[in-house]
């Protein structure tokens, strides 16, 4: 019952203000969530995913355009996004968040925050695992009327239009001199990395 476990522990370092704990357990939701599709599943099915949604409004409500880049609240959004990003990905999370957009409760929502995280500058690690999310919402119909309705277009579309297109773009590790190899494997592995969502996500990307 891991995630049980450390969503518990998650709640009570939160009621306890311990910023540095909260951050650190969103951390490992975000990297193992990410890392298998399994997890996310899990975390869903342990009543995870409405912790996430918490800790984002939560720690949102607390950043302002002064906010640091290393502050532990806005690195808590950060990996709280990806936890959420990872999660859209599986049906059986898709239909958990169908459910909590139901609601009409903005305190509720996890789209209205995800937009929100989008609009802040100082976060390029939470903008991006934002834009992962909305990526992977908008292929369900009824998650892109919400993302529609949360005004998601307007913040993308910011983006968009900034983004230099000669910028280099970061891609995985690179791989050592030797034999050539045109595995199915190894081609995935040289994708960048906005093609998937990264296990972690670095503030300099």
């Amino acid at each position: 019952p891991c995630y049980q476990m450390l969503c518990a522990l998650l709640e009570k370092e939160m009621q306890a203000g311990n910023d540095s704990m909260v951050c650190a357990c969103a951390q490992v939701l975000a990297i193992t969530a990410a890392v298998d599709p399994g997890n996310a599943q899990e975390l869903v099915l342990t009543n995870g995913l409405t912790i996430v949604v918490d800790v984002l409004h939560r720690c949102l409500a607390t950043v302002q355009p002064a906010t640091a880049r290393d502050n532990e609240q806005l690195k808590t959004c950060a990996f709280a996004c990806q936890a959420a990003a990872a999660v859209v990905g599986e049906p059986v999370g898709r239909a958990e968040i169908c459910k909590l957009e139901s609601a009409d409760d903005n305190r509720r929502s996890l789209v209205r925050a995800v937009v929100s995280a989008m609009r802040v500058e100082q976060s390029p690690a939470l903008k991006t695992a934002a834009l992962h999310f909305c990526v992977a919402a908008s292929q369900h119909p009824e998650l892109l009327g919400k993302l529609v309705e949360a005004g998601a277009l307007w913040s993308v579309l910011g983006v968009a239009l900034r983004f230099e297109a000669g910028a280099s773009v970061p891609s995985g590790p690179q791989m050592p001199p030797g034999p050539r190899d045109t595995s199915a494997a190894a081609a995935a592995a040289s994708k960048p990395l906005y093609l998937s969502v990264p296990l972690m996500l670095a503030a300099a990307h």
